[in-house]
């Protein structure tokens, strides 16, 4: 039985909850998405972004437009997840 109903996925570095956009912080991304796969998870994958840090220097729209990339990213590396993976910004 699998007990996850819902995911939602950013990254960190170590020491507290940035909410990073995936790939910016520490986490083994590789070993995320194998987990998930493993898990036969098919609900919904969420992305949790947070515009602070150092994002603020980039722009509101620059934000925008990289959590948009590191999505599709996310979504080429989840191909063959049965997951119902949605990018919102």
């Amino acid at each position: 039985m699998n007990r996850i109903f819902a995911v939602h996925l950013h990254d960190n570095d170590k020491s507290d909850d940035l909410h990073l956009n995936p790939f910016d912080g520490t986490l083994n991304w590789e070993s995320v998405v194998k987990n998930l796969k493993d898990s036969n998870y098919k609900g919904p994958i969420t992305m949790e972004l947070c515009y602070g840090y150092e994002y603020l220097e980039m722009g509101i729209e620059n934000f925008y437009k990289k959590g948009y990339e590191v999505g599709e990213k996310l979504k080429k590396c989840l191909k063959g997840c049965n997951c119902k993976y949605r990018m919102f910004l």
